[in-house]
């Protein structure tokens, strides 16, 4: 039997978001205006008021990660 590989820790990113920015985003996904939409009508919305806050794919990472 072969010994378990050694997980190796994945450094965070120089650009990722930190935690009050990831807030902001949560706080637009989450809030009245937008509670039923899907990311990509969220960010279209706000580009189209010229708000850029992240990707829609960091969207989808943010909600995921309040789900587990």
């Amino acid at each position: 039997m072969q010994p378990a590989a050694a997980q190796r820790v994945r450094p965070t990113p120089e650009r990722a978001l930190d935690a009050a920015e990831r807030q902001v985003v949560l706080d637009h996904l989450h809030s009245e205006r937008f509670r039923d939409k899907a990311p990509v009508e969220v960010y279209a919305t706000l580009l189209d008021e010229n708000i850029y806050l992240c990707s829609i794919r960091t969207m989808h990472r943010i909600l995921a990660r309040t789900v587990s």
